[in-house]
């Protein structure tokens, strides 16, 4: 009898930046190094956070990581402080599921 396989599920993460002056891969940089300070690489990898690109939604960052780690996933985007020597604030918008329903969410707040 074969094993049963489990896939390991995902959360995606939309978060933008006030004041709005930097760019997605610039926060992504500062999330992933306050996350490795917080957590350490092995926790990086084992969590399998990732930036997701976006094609709709430029000026947001869509961060995706597994169920489990969610939590410290958003530990380190909040204490996310200054990107490049400014001072800046992550606001998480949504988390879901789906990337799909993930955009629903952000057009209906939008």
């Amino acid at each position: 009898m074969s094993e049963r396989v489990l896939r390991l599920r995902r959360r995606y993460v939309a978060v933008c930046c006030y004041p709005n002056e930097r760019q997605p891969e610039q926060l992504w940089d500062a999330v992933r190094l306050v996350f490795v300070k917080l957590f350490g690489e092995l926790a990086l990898i084992e969590s399998g956070l990732r930036k997701v690109r976006s094609r709709h939604h430029k000026d947001l960052l869509i961060i995706a990581c597994y169920h489990s780690w969610l939590p410290k996933a958003l530990a380190a985007i909040t204490l996310v402080k200054s990107v490049n020597g400014m001072d800046v604030s992550l606001d998480v918008i949504t988390v879901s599921g789906t990337i799909r329903a993930l955009r629903r969410r952000i057009v209906a707040q939008r």
